[in-house]
């Protein structure tokens, strides 16, 4: 999807449930969070979103992930 298709999207299912306009997003490639053990579930609920799911239990684990996706991730400002 082009980038233009994404913002639509972010302005359609996300602004208008926030009240606030989307200003920026944060991409991620299945690849890179499948490399660190997680899963990607599609759920298209908003159009092209997806769950991250397999966890762990352990809140320093889970927050260990978390911020291996954060540092992985694109920032797209608009």
């Amino acid at each position: 999807m082009l980038d233009a298709g994404v913002w639509e999207l972010a302005d359609r299912y996300v602004a208008t449930v926030r009240e606030q306009p989307v200003i920026a997003r944060a991409e991620l490639a299945v690849a890179e969070i499948t490399s660190l053990g997680l899963s990607v579930e599609p759920n298209d609920h908003p159009p092209r979103h997806a769950n991250i799911t397999g966890w762990p239990s352990a809140k320093d684990e889970w927050k260990s992930l978390a911020q291996e996706l954060a540092a992985r991730a694109r920032l797209r400002v608009r």
